[in-house]
């Protein structure tokens, strides 16, 4: 895909966090309480409360982990390090943005959580690169 398509990507899954970041807790925690449900149903035996919080943390690692591989995708593959720190940037705005947000705080923790799941799917597309690179050359 072209540089211009993963730009477009990128801004479609900002917008969607600040969609999600702009909800409510209780509207918030509904969403997530609908895998909550599903999981149960089929691990009854698990504790709800910690379950909740893992599926919450998991969104958190994932949509930051597909920006900022989109970030490093739009960056041509060029700059790991830029790519982490745009979505760094970004995590720290969202969680600005979620302070004003009814039933909603600001955490650094999850700031850092967002950063680990972009710094993981970054590394797997450089690592894919490099791969790809390596046998093409050869």
């Amino acid at each position: 895909m072209k540089t211009r398509t993963w730009k477009i990507i990128s801004i479609a899954i900002m917008l969607l966090i600040f969609f999600f970041s702009s909800q409510n807790g209780e509207k918030s925690s509904k969403s997530s309480g609908i895998i909550v449900q599903f999981v149960l149903a089929i691990l009854p035996f698990l504790n709800k409360d910690l379950l909740h919080f893992l599926i919450r943390k998991a969104a958190h690692f994932t949509i930051f982990g597909c920006l900022g591989a989109s970030f490093y995708q739009s960056l041509n593959k060029k700059s790991v390090s830029l790519a982490l720190v745009l979505t760094f940037f970004y995590a720290c705005s969202d969680e600005f943005h979620q302070s004003f947000v009814g039933e909603r705080s600001a955490q650094f923790w999850d700031v850092l959580i967002d950063t680990c799941g972009a710094l993981c799917f970054i590394l797997v597309l450089y690592f894919l690169h490099k791969r790809k690179k390596e046998s093409e050359d050869s």
